[in-house]
């Protein structure tokens, strides 16, 4: 890991942030993409399954009458949500239709960057290789269509070398 992380600071063509927390660093590399710089953020392989696995099992208020702290439904709308490496995840290996992805994602955010990843993906494909494919509706097509009935798609960011896509959203206003 170390030449890696050398060969990234040496570099004049990439934007680099250290944060020792995964999350934000993502989310910091998601923003300068939009901005259009080059970006490189690397997370350690155990903080990816850490941050999808509160959405599929989250923590329901807690305390002295489940009111000393909030469920993670109840403590938003949080201004902005990043939802990298998510969609997949959610839709394949938890069989959360899009519709449904969107529902939650409008109920915490007011602005959201979201990545789609195309079935052609190798994730997804690992993903798929240990189950049937029952999700023929798994498609960019779709995700915008269900996405676009929550969210004003503001733009969007094709990912270099690769067939996935960022998106900007904005929730409608209710």
């Amino acid at each position: 890991m170390e030449p890696a992380i050398n060969c990234v600071g040496q570099c004049s063509e990439t934007t680099h942030i250290s944060d020792s927390r995964a999350g934000e660093a993502i989310g910091s590399a998601a923003c300068a993409c939009f901005a259009g710089h080059k970006i490189v953020a690397i997370c350690q392989n155990s903080s990816l399954g850490n941050m999808g696995n509160p959405l599929t099992n989250p923590s329901p208020g807690i305390g002295w009458e489940n009111t000393e702290r909030m469920s993670l439904k109840e403590r938003g709308p949080a201004d902005a949500v990043f939802a990298l490496a998510l969609v997949h995840y959610l839709a394949i290996s938890n069989n959360v239709p899009f519709s449904r992805i969107a529902g939650f994602l409008s109920d915490i955010s007011r602005w959201l960057i979201i990545e789609f990843i195309p079935k052609t993906d190798s994730q997804v494909q690992r993903l798929l290789a240990t189950r049937e494919d029952i999700f023929p509706d798994y498609a960019q097509e779709a995700f915008e269509k269900e996405f676009g009935k929550l969210f004003n798609i503001m733009d969007t960011v094709q990912i270099k070398d690769s067939q996935r896509t960022l998106y900007l959203m904005q929730r409608h206003e209710l």
